[in-house]
C-alpha cells in the first residue's frame, strides 16, 4: 500500500500560506509533488512542501517545463 502524501504549493518562497493543499498518494515524496503539481494543471510554485506523518520536504522554485521537473530542495 502507498502512502497519502499531503503537497503543500506556495506562489513564493515567502508565503505563509499556501494557494494549494493536495493529498497525493505515490511511493515517493518527489513523485507526489509532480502528480499533485499535474493533476491541478499548475507548472510553477516558489515552494513546496510534501509531508508523511512527522516527515517533511521542502523544494524550491519548481517547475515543471514540457517532460523536464526542476526543484532546488532544502538541505537537511
Amino acid at each position: 500500500m502507498r502512502p497519502t502524501y499531503e503537497v503543500r504549493l506556495f506562489g513564493a518562497i515567502t508565503d505563509e500560506q499556501a494557494f494549494a493543499t493536495i493529498p497525493m498518494v505515490a511511493k515517493m515524496p518527489l513523485g507526489a509533488l509532480a502528480f499533485a503539481m499535474v493533476a491541478i494543471g499548475q507548472t510553477r510554485a516558489g515552494c513546496a512542501e510534501v509531508r508523511l506523518g512527522d516527515e517533511y520536504y521542502t523544494y524550491y522554485n519548481v517547475r515543471i517545463e514540457g517532460t523536464t521537473f526542476q526543484y532546488d530542495r532544502e538541505v537537511q
